[in-house]
């Protein structure tokens, strides 16, 4: 478990710089009904968010082949893209990624909105003021990089919420192509029940 002092150190206090309001709202409208991907398909349409085709240079285009290349190593494994979208929110420019991964024994949903100007992370505070209640986990697993972990996520029927940052000088940024805040919901089902 980290200390206070770290948690204070790796989330700095909130700043009129971010609408953190206004994007987790958006979040969990859009993710909200990730666990049948046509109901999250409905969903991002009827909140506004728009189709996008991520170009390959592009930082989401580089996160979208990354994850596929990862699939891929596993012939036992389906990734199904359920779409891209994007859409301002409080003049921040989102991305949201919807996507399915099928293997001989789970199918997992996922639903991830990504804001990779975000200069900073949320608050704790910012958080759990939207949540009611505190992340199970926050972890630094790197410098730069700070991840608030919920079991379960957004609703009861969700494995996980994660929401994390990278900084543009994190150790993981020559290795994964994303900075910014990432908002993420997962669903998972045991195949045949």
């Amino acid at each position: 478990m980290l200390s206070a002092a770290l948690l204070l150190a790796a989330s700095p206090v909130a700043a009129d710089d971010y609408p953190a309001k206004q994007v987790l709202q958006s979040f969990a409208t859009a993710c909200s009904g990730i666990e049948n991907m046509a109901v999250a398909q409905a969903s991002a349409a009827a909140a506004g968010w728009e189709g996008y085709e991520a170009s390959r240079d592009s930082m989401l285009g580089r996160l979208l082949a990354m994850g596929r290349a990862e699939i891929a190593k596993d012939p036992k494994t389906e990734y199904i893209l359920g779409g891209t979208y994007q859409k301002t929110v409080a003049d921040r420019s989102l991305h949201l990624v919807l996507t399915r991964v099928v293997d001989e024994t789970v199918s997992a949903n996922g639903c991830r909105i990504y804001d990779f100007a975000a200069k900073r992370s949320l608050t704790v505070a910012e958080l759990e003021g939207w949540t009611v209640r505190p992340p199970n986990a926050t972890e630094a697993p790197a410098a730069g990089l700070i991840r608030h972990i919920w079991n379960p996520g957004l609703k009861p029927g969700h494995v996980e919420m994660n929401i994390s940052f990278t900084a543009k000088d994190s150790e993981l940024s020559g290795n994964i192509p994303v900075t910014g805040l990432m908002f993420s919901a997962q669903s998972l089902e045991i195949n045949g029940q």
